[in-house]
């Protein structure tokens, strides 16, 4: 595995596991430190990370911050009746023209598992795209298909996205 806490790998996580709490309701009480450090201990059992590329691990480490966000917030909904929706700034325009709106994270994380399954590839795009910050051509790299394949496979999932959260 990278080490985590060299001075390129952590401050990128750092930075993901903020982008992901800003867009948090304002009195979340994770912090991106916490964030990093329990993605870091589900990533330790995690086999064949030690020969594994560094844009490889960054993709992994993001999506393994959603799944902790997620699972957060489904047990704050849990303990708390009626209040299981847990909100999510969009800051890119990916579910409606508003780049401000606020969208249920338990729902937005829904809609990615219902898109995982019909395109996997347009699932990746998205994540490592909006959740990750990746350019086209970072993500070329990490998935091992065209800039075109990335820039079309965005175009589709977006307006499937903005589609499913919609209705």
């Amino acid at each position: 595995m990278p080490d985590i806490f060299s001075n390129t790998v952590y401050p990128e996580l750092k930075r993901i596991a903020a982008r992901y709490i800003y867009r948090e309701r304002t009195n979340h009480t994770l912090c991106p430190t916490a964030l990093v450090n329990e993605a870091y201990i589900k990533l330790q059992n995690h086999k064949d990370l030690d020969n594994i590329e560094r844009s490889h691990f960054m993709a992994l480490s993001s999506r393994c911050i959603r799944q902790i966000l997620v699972d957060y917030a489904r047990e704050r909904g849990a303990q708390k009746r009626g209040s299981n929706q847990q909100l999510l700034t969009l800051q890119e325009e990916l579910v409606s023209n508003d780049a401000n709106q606020d969208v249920d994270l338990l729902l937005l994380d829904s809609v990615m598992q219902k898109l995982k399954a019909k395109d996997e590839i347009q699932e990746q795009v998205v994540e490592l795209r909006f959740f990750v910050g990746m350019k086209n051509d970072e993500i070329a790299e990490v998935l091992g298909i065209s800039v075109a394949t990335v820039k079309r496979k965005w175009t589709i999932a977006k307006a499937w996205l903005y589609r499913e959260m919609n209705q």
